[in-house]
């Protein structure tokens, strides 16, 4: 049994799946302009665990920001040394 991404839905016949084959989704939340999720591989990923959209797109956030952080320290460590 294939069920939705986002939603409960049976999505077993091929037909009724839309959006990435390995993460389908139903025809209603396809219509519904929710297939910019399957776009997002972390929080496909989380869904595929059983974590609930909002909770994986606040983990997604959560991630992007620390990838930024990350950036950012980067840029200031090289910024400081030049200064010296």
């Amino acid at each position: 049994m294939t069920i939705c991404l986002l939603c409960p839905a049976d999505i077993t016949d091929p037909i009724k799946q839309f959006g990435d084959t390995h993460a389908p989704i139903c025809q209603s939340c396809y219509l519904a302009d929710n297939s910019w999720v399957t776009e997002l591989p972390a929080v496909v990923n989380n869904l595929q665990h059983g974590i609930d959209l909002e909770t994986a797109l606040i983990l997604e956030r959560r991630e992007s920001v620390s990838d930024l952080q990350k950036f950012a320290e980067g840029i200031f460590s090289e910024l400081f040394e030049v200064a010296q």
